[in-house]
């Protein structure tokens, strides 16, 4: 399904989430107020093409419907003095193409789809296979999907009597173009059915089962009829409790191979059970593909019987089964015509009656101005088909206008041949009278439509019950998505989204990020039903609107002072000490502080210089002045040097601090037997008799 829920509800395309794809259906919302605008179509049904024109390039054309839709919305004609307006006409695809798409502009209703985006597999002609017009009138007035069968891609719509979105009544389905087959193989390799139990006149309480079916193609021949009969089998028929018929028409020869439907009719439903056969048309016969049936007492039938081997005309029709064609059907505001009905052969079903009426229908019923009955008398089996005319009842003639048509007995059921209707404001009927209507059965504004021996009440939206007379609890389907809260509402419900969801169902996850929740520069990551802010280092909150206060966390060492910042912090450092958190000793010794031949001892956080003798402070920057603790000996002089001193000796003393007396008797100064006696710093000689001087070196004997 390609979601149309945003796209549709503003001006441009919304198409199908493939190029390869093609629309089948749409699905519409419930009227959300008073008018049923195009914004609730919400999602297209698209489908790939089957095989062989699967994963195949699309070529494209882009139809203008702008003045179609437009003019249809405002053109009138007079016609028998009445003033019509015409709301009534067709939006559709060049031949051999489909819808994928549609371009609205501003407004809400069906005018304002201007374009339809048509495709086609590139290798196709432009040509259309089967093409079948569906009737939509009813079912796309509420809620659900609706569109073609399985099979049929959409080629355009019908729009009817306003401009409101259910006014879509008709859609052209039609299959892709496939040439004549060659002859195939299962034309000329099946296998005959000849059996008379399996004829649809043959009745018994005994019951044959194809439940052990070989699946592989098959003919009814002989006994059996030539053919899958198209229409109900009364029960207990063919040889079996629950008999199988054709559910739709033969194809063409140019179908080649088409999957079809087999019904089995069992208690009042024709269609209990079903399963789906493949079947050709083999110019002049029919071929099936037939399988194991769902159950033991189901059987497949042949249309063999007294006067049951049908023609081809009962064969190939198309149903028309619109509730709107009984004649019992008054409601006109919006006429509808059959002034661009095909010609080819038609059966009336359903809601509608099961054949034309053949006496005057009132005006304004069938849901037109001038109905269309049948003049004479319908055909027998044995006359085969009929040549007769369709009267139009307008004013005081039951027949104003008139056309031929031909009609068939089909033993059971009638097929008409109709022509178009001569104007637009004309329609043929069915013969269903009962107007079950009359007494207004739908209550709280349901809109009722006339049946076969029945009725129907279309309920608005919020409403139940036969006629509509129960307020629907809409919150027992559980719609709200999302963990939302459903509120029950008269005629309607109501849900409240939590935080991060929105729409009517809640089903939409709200983009919190478009708002730029985050702060200080975060980016913003949108979740379902909710929002992330990834923080950057240093933020906090929700939205990362907070500064992290991280020296309450103490992250500066060594006595460092720590100072916040704006997503961040600063170590300021006490000396000797660095890094982030001042967590690294610094070896002050690398910028050898230490002087004068000091050596450097790195401490924790500081360093000491171990200074040589003579030097002194941190760093051993100062000379020491050895002086001032007078270390010269013995009357010595003290001279400062750079690092150390020095003793200027006095005469007889020697030392670094002159404290040593020289001991002058050593050299033996004193001659002549003299004695030498040290003195501090000199030394005497004692002579003996006869001699004199310092050092006893001169006698003092006189010759």
């Amino acid at each position: 399904m390609a979601n149309w829920w945003r796209s549709f509800d503003t001006r441009g395309w919304s198409n199908c989430d493939s190029s390869d794809e093609f629309i089948t259906g749409f699905y519409r919302n419930d009227v959300n107020g008073k008018y049923d605008k195009i914004y609730l179509l919400e999602e297209a049904n698209c489908c790939k093409a089957a095989a062989p024109n699967h994963n195949t390039k699309s070529t494209c054309i882009e139809a203008d419907w702008w003045h179609q839709l437009d003019s249809a919305s405002e053109r009138e004609i007079r016609r028998s003095g009445i003033r019509f307006l015409i709301f009534h006409i067709w939006a559709v695809c060049p031949e051999g193409h489909f819808l994928q798409g549609l371009y609205r502009t501003w407004g809400d209703w069906l005018y304002n789809i201007e374009e339809g985006k048509c495709c086609k597999p590139k290798h196709l002609p432009n040509k259309y296979g089967q093409c079948i017009i569906k009737d939509i009138d009813a079912s796309f007035h509420k809620k659900g999907l609706t569109g073609c069968d399985h099979g049929y891609y959409m080629a355009g719509f019908y729009k009817g009597g306003c401009e409101e979105l259910h006014c879509i009544d008709k859609v052209k389905c039609c299959q892709m173009f496939e040439s004549p087959p060659e002859p195939s193989q299962e034309c000329s390799n099946y296998e005959v059915i000849d059996d008379s139990t399996r004829s649809r006149g043959y009745q018994t309480s005994s019951s044959k089962c194809d439940d052990t079916m070989e699946t592989k193609w098959y003919r009814f021949q002989g006994a059996s009829g030539d053919a899958m009969p198209v229409s109900c089998v009364p029960k207990n028929r063919c040889g079996t409790r629950a008999p199988g018929w054709l559910h739709g028409t033969h194809p063409t020869v140019a179908h080649g191979i088409v999957s079809t439907k087999v019904c089995y009719h069992w208690g009042d439903n024709c269609c209990h059970w079903s399963n789906t056969i493949r079947v050709r048309n083999c110019d002049g016969f029919f071929v099936y593909e037939l399988n194991k049936t769902p159950g033991c007492n189901l059987r497949y039938c042949g249309n063999s019987g007294p006067g049951l081997t049908l023609p081809p005309e009962c064969l190939n029709y198309e149903y028309l089964g619109d509730d709107t064609r009984a004649r019992g059907y008054g409601n006109v505001q919006s006429f509808k015509c059959d002034n661009k009905l095909k010609t080819k052969w038609y059966r009336l079903r359903g809601s509608s009656g099961n054949e034309l009426p053949s006496s005057c229908v009132p005006m304004n019923s069938c849901g037109t101005h001038a109905p269309g009955w049948l003049q004479g008398h319908h055909p027998t089996v044995a006359q085969g088909i009929a040549s007769l005319k369709a009267c139009f009842h307008w004013k005081k003639s039951c027949c104003q206008w008139q056309t031929d048509i031909r009609v068939r007995n089909c033993d059971g059921f009638y097929v008409y041949e109709l022509k178009p209707s001569p104007a637009c404001h004309l329609r043929y009927c069915g013969n269903s009278v009962r107007n079950q209507c009359k007494n207004n059965p739908c209550k709280n504004g349901a809109t009722c439509f006339n049946l076969q021996d029945s009725y129907r009440c279309q309920c608005k939206l919020g409403f139940s019950g036969v006629n509509c007379e129960k307020d629907t609890d809409e919150c027992a389907n559980k719609p709200c998505q999302n963990e939302a809260s459903c509120v029950n509402l008269q005629g309607g419900y109501r849900c409240d989204c939590k935080s991060g969801y929105t729409g009517k169902n809640c089903k939409d996850d709200v983009n919190e990020c478009m708002n730029n929740p985050c702060k200080n520069g975060v980016a913003c990551i949108n979740l379902r039903g909710s929002y992330r802010c990834d923080c950057k280092s240093g933020y906090t909150g929700r939205n990362c609107e907070t500064d992290i206060n991280e020296c309450t966390k103490s992250p500066c060492k060594n006595g460092a002072t720590c100072v916040n910042l704006q997503g961040s912090y600063r170590c300021d450092c006490v000396t000797g000490y660095s890094g982030i958190t001042c967590e690294t000793d610094i070896n002050e010794c690398e910028a050898n502080p230490c002087k004068n031949g000091g050596t450097c001892v790195d401490l924790v956080g500081d360093y000491r210089c171990d200074c040589v003798p003579g030097y002194t402070g941190a760093d051993c920057e100062t000379d020491i002045n050895e002086c001032t603790k007078s270390p010269c000996k013995n009357g010595a002089t003290c001279v400062n040097l750079q690092g150390s001193y020095r003793c200027d000796f006095v005469t007889g003393h020697s030392g670094k601090t002159c404290e040593t007396d020289i001991s002058f008797c050593e050299a033996n100064p004193c001659k002549n037997r003299g004695t030498c006696v040290d003195l501090v710093g000199d030394y005497r000689c004692d002579c003996v008799p006869g001699y004199t001087g310092e050092d006893c070196e001169k006698g003092t004997h006189y010759l």
